[in-house]
């Protein structure tokens, strides 16, 4: 069994970290809590923790982030957090599509010219 971040079920017991990325999964721990999760102080969320990963926050691009998370009821658990940087198209996928995008321009032009 590995090791928890944070575990309890004390309504009110908070949570509160900053990170830098563009998103933020919370996986959760034993126990079937509902947390609030407020971000970059916006408004609060209710998740209900029932086993399934969590995407608390989603953006394209990077930056630092506030999280706070706050106990409403149940056993919230915490078994990790996962942190991604913001999607980047690999060198081979522009080439594709710009690949692709001159072959259809070229088939389009052929059939206005008939």
């Amino acid at each position: 069994a590995g090791r928890q971040i944070a575990r309890s079920g004390a309504p009110g017991a908070t949570l509160h970290f900053w990170f830098e990325g563009a998103s933020l999964t919370l996986i959760p721990g034993p126990g079937n809590g509902v947390t609030n999760a407020v971000v970059d102080r916006g408004r609060p969320r209710q998740v209900a923790l029932d086993g399934r990963p969590v995407r608390l926050v989603n953006h394209w691009r990077s930056g630092r982030h506030e999280v706070t998370l706050s106990v409403v009821s149940g056993e919230v658990g915490i078994d990790a957090f996962v942190v991604r940087p913001p999607w980047r198209p690999s060198g081979r996928l522009v080439v594709g599509v710009l690949c692709l995008f001159i072959v259809v321009s070229a088939m389009l032009v052929q059939r206005l010219r008939r």
